[in-house]
């Protein structure tokens, strides 16, 4: 057996089971749940350890692309590889960055840093679509925004009449 870090397994570990329970590969955020830890960050950096050694394979391009190698595999003992559902093809896909929060009530700094990417279909989120940011706080709730909410934010300088806006 390689030597990974007891994290580092309990992450490979996640990943399978992930994908074994639900069909499909867990975001970042997931992840960071599953095995009690609260900074993404943390997490990417163990994948990236992970995708170094050879334990699974991402690819750069697309969010939710995890996959386990043969190593991977191995090293939990699983014989077959367990395989997410199938995608829907990349053509009508946008994949968007995950870049903060902001706040419905209290107002609070809506640091720009990435914390993930997901992928949506362009035919709900549009093409135009620049990122996303978490809602924090309840102060939306009568517009259907709710505390927890990921919104879809497209970058312009101009907003009209009756327009929700999220001002940086």
């Amino acid at each position: 057996m390689a030597d990974l870090t007891k994290k580092q397994r309990v992450v490979l570990e996640a990943i399978a089971k992930a994908i074994d329970e639900k069909g499909y590969v867990p975001a970042v955020r997931e992840i960071c749940a599953s095995i009690g830890l609260s900074s993404p960050s943390t997490v990417q950096v163990h994948l990236n350890s992970l995708e170094e050694r050879g334990f699974i394979h991402r690819d750069a391009q697309k969010s939710r692309s995890i996959t386990l190698t043969a190593k991977g595999r191995e090293e939990l003992g699983l014989s077959e590889d367990p395989q997410p559902v199938a995608q829907p093809d990349d053509y009508n896909l946008i994949t968007l960055p995950l870049v903060g929060q902001v706040a419905a009530g209290v107002p609070i700094l809506a640091e720009e840093n990435i914390e993930d990417t997901i992928t949506l279909p362009v035919d709900i989120v549009g093409d135009s679509a620049s990122f996303l940011l978490s809602v924090h706080g309840e102060s939306m709730i009568e517009a259907g925004i709710n505390d927890g909410d990921y919104l879809v934010v497209k970058e312009q300088s101009v907003a009209n009449n009756g327009d929700i806006v999220v001002a940086l």
